[in-house]
């Protein structure tokens, strides 16, 4: 499946936009659609070499949206309940 990514590749550059293909998921994994998603001042940092981080990378690890599918067994310990997975 093809996904698109914000990909840092040297420190302090911008960021840059690419589609890459992705695995479709596992019988054990869901695929959420992402609405948004956030860059923290953490990433920044990182992205910036003032923390060890290998680049290059993909940040923004604050992502909202919602159920896409699940495929394969049930996750154990999850239910989907009004489209949302919950504990």
């Amino acid at each position: 499946m093809q996904i698109t990514e914000a990909l840092a590749r040297r420190p302090g550059g911008d960021f840059s936009i690419e589609a890459v293909e992705l695995d479709e998921p596992r019988a054990d994994e869901i695929r959420v659609r992402i609405a948004a998603v956030g860059v923290c001042h953490t990433d920044l940092v990182a992205r910036d070499g003032a923390m060890p981080f290998t680049l290059p990378a993909v940040f923004g690890h604050e992502g909202a949206g919602g159920r896409n599918d699940v495929t394969g067994q049930p996750l154990l310990g999850w239910a989907l309940e009004a489209g949302v997975l919950e504990r």
